[in-house]
């Protein structure tokens, strides 16, 4: 098996090549673990992202509905303000008649 100087060169260049390549196959693989990693951080970030835009989405929605409900309560409001002043003009107007 082990005859000549060579051999024993070829043996040990054999070797050389099997641990650069368990090497470079745990290099891969660690790198392969570590954009994983990142991907999931960042999916995980974005479902954070979305689950704040919703909120603020949602906040926004009801704001706009009340804000549309209050434009109501104002015209509402208008009116009665302006009946009340057209009675009160009248109410005054006959006073001063009785008068």
């Amino acid at each position: 098996m082990v005859e000549t100087t060579q051999d024993i060169l070829l043996l040990a260049k054999s070797f050389g090549i099997l641990w650069v390549s368990i090497f470079f196959g745990l290099l891969f693989f660690y790198l392969a673990m570590m954009v994983r990693q990142a991907y999931r951080m960042m999916q995980e970030m974005r479902d954070r992202f979305n689950k704040v835009d919703t909120i603020i989405k949602d906040c926004y929605s009801k704001m706009d509905a009340g804000m549309s409900g209050f434009i109501y309560v104002a015209d509402g409001v208008k009116l009665l303000v302006d009946t009340l002043k057209k009675r009160n003009i009248i109410k005054t107007k006959e006073k001063a008649k009785k008068k």
